[in-house]
């Protein structure tokens, strides 16, 4: 059937509305020093996954990057909450799912459910497509960690251990991982030496990113 002038209208709406996520930062750092956005971390999340998905054959794809794509649209009207503020989780998902219903309201029916459904099974997080992305999602805040021109003394150690529950539930994950993660070790190594001739010592928590 022909999308008509008012559903095209809804469309773009949305899509105008979904620009705040281009606009929203995370507390990441792209590797010339600048804050990534929110968008720019869901862009390389998704080609990440679809780099991976062929090592994982019983996934579906299309699910797998719909889910990329919609996991962080709750995050559109309030921006992004550090990990290492540990924010109540049912606080968190419910100040998101808000967003999302404002977000969503131009849209018809049948698409307005699909999106809040892809964005319910991520935060679930029960599928077998939910708790692949959660790793991936994981992997990419990591990569950029140790790529990004990072403020000194950037508590590296936090990441060795952050989103190792999900990170450890895949093969494809974990052999991802264990390379990433030997990045890490040596920018802490780096980090701390920087710190100590600076005279810094303690590890700023408030840098590192969801």
């Amino acid at each position: 059937m022909p999308m008509v002038t008012t559903q095209a209208q809804g469309i773009l709406s949305f899509i105008q509305q979904a620009e705040s996520l281009k606009k929203h930062l995370r507390t990441a750092w792209s590797s010339d020093g600048r804050h990534e956005s929110i968008a720019e971390h869901t862009w390389r999340m998704s080609l990440l996954a679809m780099c991976l998905l062929p090592y994982e054959q019983e996934l579906n794809p299309a699910k797998v990057l719909k889910i990329c794509l919609i996991h962080d649209l709750g995050e559109a009207c309030e921006g992004d909450v550090s990990a290492i503020l540990s924010e109540d989780k049912d606080n968190k998902a419910i100040r998101e799912k808000v967003c999302l219903d404002q977000l969503l309201q131009s849209l018809e029916p049948q698409l307005r459910g699909e999106f809040l459904s892809l964005w319910q099974e991520y935060n679930e997080g029960h599928s077998a497509e939910a708790k692949f992305v959660r790793g991936v999602d994981k992997l990419e805040t990591l990569i950029q960690h140790n790529q990004g021109l990072n403020p000194v003394n950037l508590d590296f150690a936090f990441n060795l251990e952050y989103g190792s529950e999900w990170t450890s539930r895949s093969e494809t994950l974990s052999v991802l991982r264990t390379l990433i993660d030997n990045e890490t070790s040596e920018n802490a190594k780096k980090d701390k030496l920087k710190a100590d001739a600076d005279g810094h010592t303690t590890p700023n928590h408030a840098q590192n990113t969801p």
